[in-house]
């Protein structure tokens, strides 16, 4: 766990660059972020509030993934659900009259962590941008329309990361999702090629993220209830270190989504159905009998580890074989729950793909 000492809540700075064309019910701003390297940061965001004339909206933290920056997209799909949306660039840029560029006040750019001086730990990428996330709680609180007591958070890849570190350091979110996202990244093929090993990093910068900075450090302490949603055909983060990874949470806290065609790399969440679904269900109250629910198995009969090109079948099967854990003649499996309205609950997935 990181010691933030004494949270500061952000205000709003100025307002930023405005595109032609974006929706009215946004607006471009800066807001104070958390300290780095001894210099307050200003953070370019999309902040946007509904016009239907409720007197309290739920509230949403969007949490964009690598190389990305704040999308006024996602942000206008949100505002269009009835949610404040607050989307913050935690990758040093902004939105200029020239186009997407550097913020010189926009705090450290680390899609690979590794590369930082992990051992300076209040100047690294996940300190800062986890505390700017936490300061900008106090300046949604701030807001009249904003119900704080329905609260929700989505992080995308290593956006995902970073909301796995956030709602280990906090118990205002009603619900936080995470998609693409695992711990154990030292495990992983694609993160190896990408520096994260002794030889690449070094032996102490390795060390410090597998031991302190890796999001196995911190799942354990999220005590509020959280969906992971991850992609069958996701070569980012393989079965294995998603099985891993449920392990870490407490009882009765994650739900696991493995949703097929679920593509890693989307710019924002328009796509994501089961995530965008269940967080409105909740802010509004909409729920489900269990009874209704209906119930697979999804199986492929190819050997080897990983999930990654292999085709995968669905089998319908009743509740009981559900429970009994039914399964056909298969090299790897896992179960679905499926609520009338295809919102997914995922088993771990078994066999020689967890391998």
């Amino acid at each position: 766990m990181f010691d933030f000492g004494e949270i500061t809540p952000s205000v709003i700075l100025r307002e930023g660059y405005r595109v032609e064309g974006l929706d009215k019910r946004i607006t471009p701003v800066y807001i104070s972020g958390a300290d780095y390297k001894g210099k307050g940061t200003e953070m370019f965001a999309y902040l946007g509030i509904p016009d239907r004339g409720r007197e309290k909206y739920p509230v949403i933290l969007l949490i964009h993934g690598g190389d990305g920056r704040a999308y006024e997209r996602w942000t206008t799909e949100w505002v269009d659900r009835g949610f404040i949306a607050l989307a913050i660039d935690n990758n040093g840029r902004c939105q200029t009259e020239n186009g997407i560029e550097d913020n010189p006040l926009g705090g450290p750019k680390a899609w690979t962590p590794w590369r930082e001086d992990l051992s300076d730990t209040e100047n690294t990428w996940a300190y800062v941008s986890v505390k700017t996330l936490l300061m900008a709680e106090g300046l949604l609180a701030s807001f009249p329309l904003a119900d704080m007591s329905r609260v929700y958070s989505h992080g995308i890849s290593w956006g995902g990361y970073l909301s796995y570190l956030y709602l280990a350091h906090i118990n205002l979110v009603r619900l936080g999702c995470v998609s693409y996202t695992t711990a154990y990244m030292e495990d992983i093929p694609e993160w190896q090629k990408g520096g994260l090993t002794r030889a690449s990093a070094g032996e102490e910068i390795y060390n410090l993220w597998v031991n302190r900075f890796d999001a196995k450090s911190f799942i354990p302490y999220i005590k509020i209830p959280t969906v992971l949603a991850r992609g069958m055909e996701d070569r980012c983060f393989p079965p294995r270190t998603i099985n891993k990874t449920l392990e870490l949470f407490a009882d009765g806290v994650v739900t696991m989504a493995n949703i097929k065609k679920y593509v890693h790399g989307q710019i924002n969440g328009s796509s994501m159905v089961d995530v965008n679904g269940r967080i409105c269900d909740d802010a509004y109250g909409d729920t489900e009998a269990p009874d209704s629910y209906n119930y697979s198995v999804i199986y492929t009969l190819e050997s080897g580890p990983d999930s990654l090109d292999k085709e995968w079948r669905e089998l319908t099967i009743s509740r009981e074989q559900y429970e009994e854990g039914y399964r056909p003649e298969c090299a790897s499996w896992y179960y679905n729950k499926i609520s009338p309205r295809g919102y997914l609950v995922s088993s771990r997935i078994y066999g020689e793909a967890a391998e």
